[in-house]
């Protein structure tokens, strides 16, 4: 909550939370429902009130829609922020548990409490997870979704309980609800399941002490029959058909859909995912690098968890690389990836792990691996402040007066192009990730003698000083945190706003300040244990 974003939403998250507020106000086939009855951009969304998305994140921000409401309406600057914290506290408690479910995980995995508690912290500071807690978009909540149903199957495995299947099950089934993408994930945590079975139940022990093979897989294909249905149903209330999933079957207005499809050439959809300047996810997310060096160590230990966290990551590499929207749209960096980093860092873990033993043992070469992690993880960190601090649409809006292309945006008429921020996307000098610090720039020296000269000086005048962007436009310059822009745009207001945003910070650091305790008391009474032996 202390960096949720200091402007309301727009687009496909307005898209998602005006379906929200059609099922909170007038059920899910009330015909009572019209054009006319809601706040939210009519964009996407059909005469029903539904549009091509998946009905799980809608029915997760319901909550948010009573305060998007009263904040389009709120009669002065202090409410209307306070309102704002309220539309985000959903996606603020979905990164929080995101992190708390892999912290869990770790822990399930065999990490040590230290390595679970600085991989966690990692995950929440370093990657896309946090930039992404400033929005609504349903990726970031099918990563709690599957690694909740990872959870479920690791503690099955771990206590026996089948309960723990109808956990998995239902976290899956939800996700697929969620986003209809999400099915690809089912093959691998059924493929998991039959492993984990295979182990527990082919003895006839086993079955004699009554736990027959039949009752744990009802509890994990149960939840995923409910869901099933809940998506056939939520299909043909909202376009008449049990098979229309609303995005290549023309049944929805984004055109380009059905055009383009799953057309993009693979080899060039898996290089912008994972390398292109402006959509890279390592670019974005440069600790994820760790799991390269962990991958290994954890396959010695737990093959089979292994290659389900890689079947995971593997699977939105080949489904998105075909994908003509592959980069996610107007967002910081890949969006379709912000669910990927708590399983790439699931990996990083196990060398997490191992450069705390080399630090405490002061084994050959920690100080040269930690001063390399220290320099990555500094950088991983470093870029998520520009995705917090400036609107991703502020920037794309601007950087299109650069006038680089024959065209703006997607036009089906004058400019039928499938990617309309090429230059965004592959020219580095157009990278958000140059654009946003730049932005940043000129709000710090927007009363001061340099402010032309930063303004004049964008990170792509060194290709075409004729892109120099010569109009100012104020209203794509202010900071995308709630606090930091009142004290900006409202001095005389900032006083509650800042001491709100300072007991925030605080109980944030409060709440890091015991869980290191935690782990350095954990340590001690292992090293005392050591010692006894």
């Amino acid at each position: 909550m202390f960096t949720a974003p200091a402007e309301l939403i727009g687009g496909d998250e307005e898209v998602l939370l005006g379906t929200a507020d059609r099922i909170a106000r007038h059920g899910f086939i009330s015909p009572k429902w019209q054009e006319d009855d809601r706040v939210f951009n009519p964009k996407l969304l059909d005469g029903q009130g539904y549009s091509k998305y998946g009905l799980g994140q809608s029915l997760l921000i319901i909550p948010s829609t009573w305060a998007f409401r009263a904040a389009s309406s709120a009669p002065g600057f202090r409410s209307q922020v306070f309102y704002f914290l309220a539309v985000f506290a959903v996606p603020a408690s979905i990164g929080a548990l995101v992190n708390t479910v892999f912290f869990l995980t770790c822990l399930r995995l065999g990490y040590s409490l230290a390595a679970a508690f600085v991989s966690s912290l990692l995950l929440g500071l370093t990657t896309m997870a946090w930039p992404y807690s400033q929005t609504l978009f349903s990726d970031p909540t099918l990563g709690l979704l599957w690694l909740l149903a990872l959870y479920g199957l690791l503690s099955f495995k771990e206590t026996d309980k089948t309960f723990w299947l109808g956990i998995s099950g239902a976290a899956a089934g939800f996700a697929a609800l969620t986003k209809i993408i999400a099915v690809y994930a089912l093959p691998v945590f059924a493929g998991y399941l039959l492993f984990l079975l295979n182990m527990k139940y082919r003895s006839p022990e086993a079955i004699d002490r009554g736990r027959p093979l039949a009752y744990a897989v009802a509890w994990f294909v149960l939840p995923l029959l409910f869901f099933a249905c809940a998506i056939l149903w939520h299909n043909n209330i909202r376009h008449g058909s049990l098979l229309s999933f609303g995005y290549i079957d023309g049944n929805t207005d984004t055109s380009r859909d059905a055009e383009f499809g799953f057309n993009t050439p693979f080899l060039a959809g898996v290089y912008g995912q994972l390398f292109s300047s402006g959509k890279g996810f390592f670019f974005y997310n440069a600790s994820a690098l760790l799991a390269f060096f962990g991958w290994r160590r954890l396959f010695r230990r737990h093959p089979a968890e292994t290659l389900t966290v890689l079947s995971i990551i593997g699977g939105a590499l080949l489904l998105y690389g075909k994908w003509w929207a592959w980069p996610g749209g107007w967002n910081w960096g890949p969006r379709f990836w912000s669910c990927q980093p708590p399983f790439f860092m699931l990996l990083g873990a196990a060398f997490i792990e191992k450069l705390l033993q080399d630090l405490k043992a002061r084994g050959t070469g920690y100080a040269r691996s930690l001063t390399a992690v220290s320099l990555l993880v500094t950088v991983s960190f470093l870029t998520q402040i520009p995705g917090l601090c400036i609107r991703s649409a502020n920037y794309i809006l601007l950087a299109a007066k650069a006038d680089v292309l024959q065209g703006k945006f997607y036009d089906p008429q004058s400019w039928n192009v499938r990617d309309d921020m090429l230059q965004l996307n592959f020219i580095p000098e157009f990278s958000p990730l140059a654009g946003h610090w730049w932005m940043m720039r000129v709000i710090y020296h927007r009363d001061d003698g340099d402010f032309w000269e930063v303004y004049h000086s964008p990170p792509w005048k060194s290709l075409n000083p004729q892109w120099i962007i010569k109009e100012f436009h104020p209203e794509f310059f202010s900071y995308n945190i709630w606090w930091l822009n009142a004290s900006i745009i409202k001095p005389a207001e900032k006083l509650p706003i800042l001491i709100t945003a300072f007991l925030l910070l605080t109980t944030a650091i409060a709440a890091f300040a015991d869980g290191a305790r935690l782990v350095r008391r954990q340590a001690l009474l292992s090293s005392e244990h050591s010692s006894n032996q």
